[in-house]
């Protein structure tokens, strides 16, 4: 049975790595000539798509990546507050606060 072998793509810009799907599976292949699998695929006669950098992210991007990465939201938003009530603190010459007063802060804030 011989492979198929899908959509393959230089993975690096320099073009040393591509990737390509085998049989259904996505493999990384260097694009050496003493490389097995870089032979069967050059026997195979397919041609490798140009390296096409990503597009560049977005801010909204940026933050829907760590958002979405993040187990417990509530806890990233108070540590968010916790450092912006240090910067305007540093903005007013005011002293940072530590955890504990940050906690006495926030009490206040939610009574």
């Amino acid at each position: 049975m011989s492979e198929v072998y899908t959509n393959p793509r230089f993975y690096l810009e320099d073009e040393t790595i591509f990737h390509v799907e085998v049989d259904g599976v996505r493999k990384a292949i260097p694009a050496e000539p003493k490389n097995r699998d870089y032979n069967r695929f050059l026997k195979a006669g397919l041609a490798i798509a140009p390296y096409v950098a990503p597009p560049p992210l977005t801010t909204d991007d940026r933050i829907d990546v760590i958002v979405g990465s993040v187990q417990d939201l509530p806890k990233l938003l108070l540590q968010c507050i916790f450092l912006l009530k240090n910067e305007i603190n540093a903005i007013n010459n005011d002293p940072p606060i530590t955890k504990p007063q940050f906690r006495n802060w926030l009490k206040g804030k939610l009574s």
